[in-house]
This record gives C-alpha cells, structure tokens and sequence, in this order.
C-alpha cells in the first residue's frame, strides 16, 4: 500500500468522531496532558522509566503525524537524550 493512501485511511479513521475519541483517550492513557505532550523526565526519574514513558508516546506520536496536512513522511523523534 502507498504511503499517501495509507494517510488518507488515517486521516478517515482519526478525523471521525468516533475516531477522535480514540485518539483522546490514547492520548489520556499513554503520556499526554490534553493535546500537548507530558514531560517524560521529570526530577529524580529514573532513566528506564523515562525510556518507558518516551516508547509509549511514539504510536500516538506516528497517529498525530499520519493525519496532518502535507505529504511529509512521519519521523518519530524522541524526547529523551543519552547523557
């Protein structure tokens, strides 16, 4: 399947309502406050925790690219740096 096909089945699914409820509760369960992202690292976090939290944004991350305008491929960046 073509890339841009598979953004316009995205874009389907996710811009219904019911599919916007399903983002919002994705969203609500894996590491977001509303439509911005909550911070992964937080004062004395552990840096396995911190990996958890990054590796569980990353489907809603690919979700939010998939059904923006433009024909841009998705690029899943984390957050979190080795230091």
């Amino acid at each position: 399947m073509k890339d841009e096909q598979l953004r316009i089945y995205y874009r389907m699914i996710f811009g219904s309502e019911h599919g916007k409820a399903i983002l919002a509760d994705l969203k609500h369960r894996f590491g977001w406050k509303g439509d911005v992202e909550a911070p992964s690292a937080l004062p004395g976090s552990r840096p396995e925790d911190v990996f958890l939290t990054e590796g569980m944004k990353n489907p809603v991350r690919y979700i939010l690219a998939m059904i923006q305008q433009g024909t841009e491929k998705p690029k899943l960046e984390s957050t979190a740096k080795n230091e």
